[in-house]
């Protein structure tokens, strides 16, 4: 009799533990996405102006990136706060084009900031790594080429989402006859989205590490033995030693926040597609989860620009007094 207690218990609680987590994914939904868009769509407007405005950092081409990040984060959060409209019950209207280029452009989005993470950081690797190098290869005008470029295969790889994207009773849903295709665009969409800009971020930021070191050691040696003409060689050298620790630590970050989401997602494709096994349920609960933490790398850039970067902090001080000699 108490092994059947147990097993009913057992079974009673498996089932109500699912949807108990579902309700916190769903609260979580309902309150914590308007924080995030709340805080996030001024915090990137802000960095978008101190990138692009402030005499600071404007010059600097790693500020295209960063500027073209700004403006990717605030135009995902926008389309999230469609999401949340829809998902709370308030009226969005819906149409054929309306989900398509919702569909097109949330895939646009969602690559292009993980891209210009990966590109700010060649920009940084090239400068630390290979210094001689980075006067030819790290410039304003290679930088807008290369977001421009970046811009461009975005749009042409998700562009099926024009033909593949339709209107189901005011939800965007994905047509029937194009399913295969779907699910090879969504292991396309795993590499370049995760696996390649994760395994060129992470490698690039140890080779940035390791280099750091390295000309730390030797500034401190030069300074030894030419303190006088080593001055401003030292001087350079501190502030693109500031600014590369910046950046590592917020394309760290990044890292962090969109590896949970994304294992998780590979790990439930492989185990579907090559394995055979059932969808879980339990892995569905924890995407939802882990989706929070992908979410908030669209709003957390601001606090760690402002955190780690004096040149950030200056600039935003600059654009602060420019701001108040106008009003």
């Amino acid at each position: 009799m108490d092994e059947a207690e147990n097993i009913s218990a057992n079974l009673t609680s498996s089932m109500v533990e699912p949807d108990y987590f579902m309700h916190v994914v769903q609260l979580l939904h309902v309150y914590a996405l308007p924080v995030f868009i709340a805080l996030g769509i001024p915090g990137n407007i802000l960095s978008f102006i101190v990138f692009s405005c402030s005499s600071t950092m404007r010059k600097l081409p790693s500020s295209t990136y960063m500027s073209a990040l700004a403006l990717t984060d605030t135009g995902f959060l926008v389309l999230l706060l469609f999401n949340w409209l829809q998902q709370t019950g308030i009226y969005v209207y819906v149409t054929y084009r309306w989900c398509q280029f919702i569909v097109f452009t949330t895939y646009v989005l969602s690559f292009l900031s993980v891209w210009f993470v990966v590109l700010f950081m060649i920009e940084r690797y090239i400068a630390v790594c290979y210094p001689l190098k980075a006067v030819q290869l790290c410039t304003k005008k290679r930088a807008r080429i290369s977001t421009l470029i970046i811009i461009i295969l975005a749009a042409l790889l998700y562009s099926h989402s024009f033909w593949t994207t339709y209107n189901s009773q005011g939800m965007c849903d994905m047509k029937a006859e194009f399913l295969l295709f779907l699910t090879i665009m969504t292991y396309v969409d795993t590499v370049v989205t995760f696996i390649a800009p994760f395994t060129a971020i992470l490698v690039m930021n140890l080779r940035i590490i390791m280099a750091v070191r390295d000309v730390k050691k030797r500034s401190h040696w030069l300074q030894e033995m030419q303190p006088r003409s080593s001055s401003q060689q030292a001087s350079l050298s501190k502030t693109q030693m500031r600014l590369t620790k910046s950046l590592v630590i917020v394309s760290s970050v990044f890292l962090m926040l969109v590896l949970p989401s994304h294992a998780n997602r590979f790990y439930t494709l492989i185990n579907v597609h090559f394995l055979s096994s059932n969808y879980k349920r339990s892995l569905e609960l924890a995407q939802h989860l882990m989706q929070f933490l992908y979410y908030l790398t669209f709003v957390i850039n601001v606090l760690l620009y402002t955190a780690t970067s004096h040149m950030f902090r200056k600039g935003t001080s600059e654009i602060y007094k420019k701001i108040k000699r106008i009003f």
